[in-house]
């Protein structure tokens, strides 16, 4: 089991709170949703291992969707997305 956390971001840098962030296991098709908190982050836990797409959603921005994480035991991992219309999503740890 592991977890995938970050921070949504605009263009700018500032943080969007609210943003339903969409954590889908690309083999099982599971998915979990969870929103931002009022500083951007965003947390889901007890994932079981595999290869992961994380995208985030906001009215008044484009869905940002980026493919491939892979969630394996005891790594972490760090990746970045923009989407065209500035949202950003950071996922800082991937374990």
């Amino acid at each position: 089991m592991g977890r995938i956390s970050g921070t949504v971001t605009d263009g700018t840098g500032a943080v969007i709170p609210g943003v339903t962030v969409t954590i889908a296991n690309e083999a099982t098709k599971l998915e979990r949703k969870v929103t931002a908190d009022e500083n951007g982050f965003y947390v889901a836990t007890a994932l079981p291992v595999g290869v992961y797409t994380v995208s985030v959603e906001q009215e008044g921005f484009q869905k940002s969707v980026k493919t491939g994480h892979n969630l394996v035991a005891d790594t972490a991992l760090r990746a970045q997305g923009i989407a065209s219309q500035a949202l950003r999503t950071a996922p800082t740890s991937m374990w």
